[in-house]
């Protein structure tokens, strides 16, 4: 189930991206001012390169919780997928457009666009967190969760555990820091270990919301930035055609 909601939140997102992207490119074929072009263009592939972090991040935190609920990988190799397809777009096809719209225009006196070097690196980089990120929730998940069979107790162990416990001499000296039984804690890892997985997740869930939050402020004080530059812009390139 929560796979199929994470094509579906994919294929929304690459949807939006794909329209977003598209509009960029189509202030390059403005027949209006080249400057009102070049300001419609930075706003929206500004926007769109916002709203891939955004969406990025978002699938990222999804796909961890795949990960080490289920130990499927493939949903966060799909979000690099994601990631990487839309970062070649923009920095191989995009940026170089853009690069030769200035040139002709005179906008620009650089001879060559660094624009797909960049892209490569950025791919690089990304691949290298996703894979640092697999490994980081699998040696944890192996860690709280290990494949190799435990020896069960026997029962005069599990026997001397239970006393222990049902004994109320027993819990007081536990609740003032005392020694437990190694039979009484073989009994009850399963329960610690459950509670220290769930804490994790926690734990990942609260990093991975300050991550989108202080991405979520960055991105509203962009729009703010940017919205007064988009008017600007409209209003040269409609003087412009009068």
């Amino acid at each position: 189930m929560l796979e199929r909601v994470f094509l579906l939140a994919l294929a929304i997102c690459g949807a939006v991206m794909a329209a977003m992207t598209y509009y960029s490119w189509s202030w390059l074929e403005s027949i209006g001012a080249p400057a009102a072009a070049v300001e419609g263009y930075l706003y929206n592939a500004g926007n769109s390169w916002m709203f891939l972090l955004f969406t990025s991040l978002g699938l990222l935190v999804f796909a961890n919780f795949i990960l080490a609920r289920y130990v499927r990988s493939w949903p966060m190799w799909a979000t690099f997928v994601y990631f990487a397809a839309f970062v070649l777009i923009r920095y191989f096809f995009l940026e170089r457009a853009f690069f030769r719209f200035r040139a002709d225009h005179g906008l620009t006196d650089a001879a060559m666009s660094w624009a797909p070097f960049a892209g490569a690196v950025i791919v690089v980089v990304a691949g290298a967190v996703v894979f640092a990120n697999q490994l980081l929730v699998l040696r944890l998940r192996e860690r709280l969760y290990p494949t190799t069979p435990e020896p069960e107790p026997s029962e005069t162990e599990l026997d001397d555990a239970e006393s222990h416990v049902e004994t109320e001499d027993h819990a007081v000296e536990r609740s003032r820091g005392g020694p437990v039984t190694e039979a009484w804690f073989k009994c009850n890892r399963g329960r610690f270990r459950d509670r220290t997985f769930r804490w994790f997740h926690l734990q990942a869930l609260a990093f991975h919301l300050s991550c989108l939050c202080g991405l979520l402020d960055k991105v509203m004080r962009f729009f703010s930035i940017s919205l007064y530059h988009h008017h600007h812009a409209h209003h040269i390139h409609r003087a412009w055609l009068i």
